[in-house]
């Protein structure tokens, strides 16, 4: 059984520990990485990839597919990503304001090959707006440092194949 923490333990939890997250780079060779843009701290107002916490005995696979589902409205099957990696992702704040809670989250990313068809994504309740970021637009845009460390990685993963 899935385990959701209430709010006032959560929020000893971040302030005192690593979170588990796993965030899903959706990536096409012709429009780049999906980002949207938080409403939410951490890293409010910035272009971001989907992705959230792994809740207490959930698999990594549910996870996976529970995020991609609540963040852009994908159901994934397990076939159709892979992990590139592990990151550590440190902020000043979190989703508390006005207090001195600062988050830390130890990121699986994964990776979703997306072709060229349309895909209908949708915002959920952390993004304004959703927009493919590559490297003709990368500096246009208020892409935050470790999503643009995703668009390197992924860059050179492809070139690498």
């Amino acid at each position: 059984m899935v385990n959701i923490l209430e709010e006032d333990l959560w929020k000893i939890i971040v302030g005192n520990m690593p979170i588990s997250a796993k965030d899903l780079l959706f990536y096409s060779d012709k429009k780049g990485l999906l980002m949207g843009k938080r409403i939410n701290n951490p890293a409010k107002d910035y272009y971001f990839v989907p992705g959230g916490r792994v809740f207490k005995n959930e698999n990594r696979d549910d996870a996976i597919k529970r995020i991609s589902n609540h963040e852009v409205g994908l159901i994934l099957n397990s076939n159709n990503y892979t992990s590139i990696g592990t990151y550590d992702h440190f902020y000043p704040d979190s989703i508390w304001e006005n207090t001195k809670v600062t988050t830390h989250y130890i990121v699986e990313a994964i990776l979703i090959l997306i072709g060229d068809e349309e895909l209908n994504f949708n915002i959920r309740n952390q993004h304004s707006d959703l927009i493919w970021i590559n490297e003709s637009n990368i500096g246009k845009e208020k892409v935050h440092k470790y999503s643009m460390k995703y668009l390197s990685d992924i860059l050179m993963f492809r070139r690498s194949l």
